[in-house]
């Protein structure tokens, strides 16, 4: 499959009927150990989460934007079809969900991976895990991996894209103390 070299690259919302062909593609990455399974129902549930790349109607990966406190985002199920890989098409949604993230008014992004090395080359750097929110880890317990997990903690500072003054007073603009980095 090469039709995507040859047609422009479509980011879109998710759409509850990409639910399972999305739900495919996740789990493709976490039969690998790559990622936690997504079923179709919950895609369908968050499905307006989701950013998807697809070209000549064929989808060729999808990422997504979990908000948790205040200011924090997560980047999660960002990947690509296998035939997609080293194609700019991971690259181009993480650049979109990152604007997102800013746009929406994030002030950090992260993203738990098993690739930090992709993350790096796009600005992200390398935390402990323990300096994100014991909230986080929600996941992590319904995850096979969960005592010999490999994943790594990767975060980008983001700065608000917003022309607008910044009007939230100074005493909430401090980072929370569970914040370490």
């Amino acid at each position: 499959m090469r039709a995507f070299e040859s047609a422009a690259l479509i980011l879109r919302r998710g759409r509850p009927a990409d639910a399972v062909a999305l739900s495919s593609l996740i789990n493709h990455y976490a039969r690998q150990g790559g990622m936690l399974p997504r079923t179709p129902a919950d895609i369908r549930e968050h499905c307006g989460d989701f950013l998807v790349a697809e070209a000549n109607g064929e989808i060729l990966g999808c990422g997504a934007l979990k908000a948790y406190i205040r200011g924090l985002a997560e980047v999660r199920s960002l990947c690509t079809a296998p035939e997609a890989a080293r194609r700019g098409v991971g690259r181009a949604l993480l650049q979109r969900l990152v604007e997102e993230a800013s746009h929406r008014g994030f002030k950090t992004l992260f993203a738990l991976t098993v690739v930090p090395q992709f993350f790096a080359r796009c600005g992200f750097r390398e935390v402990h895990r323990l300096a994100l929110p014991l909230k986080i880890w929600r996941d992590c317990l319904h995850c096979p991996k969960l005592f010999r997990c490999d994943e790594r903690a990767m975060v980008l500072e983001l700065t608000p894209r917003s022309s607008q003054p910044d009007e939230t007073p100074a005493e909430a603009r401090q980072p929370s103390p569970s914040l370490r980095w």
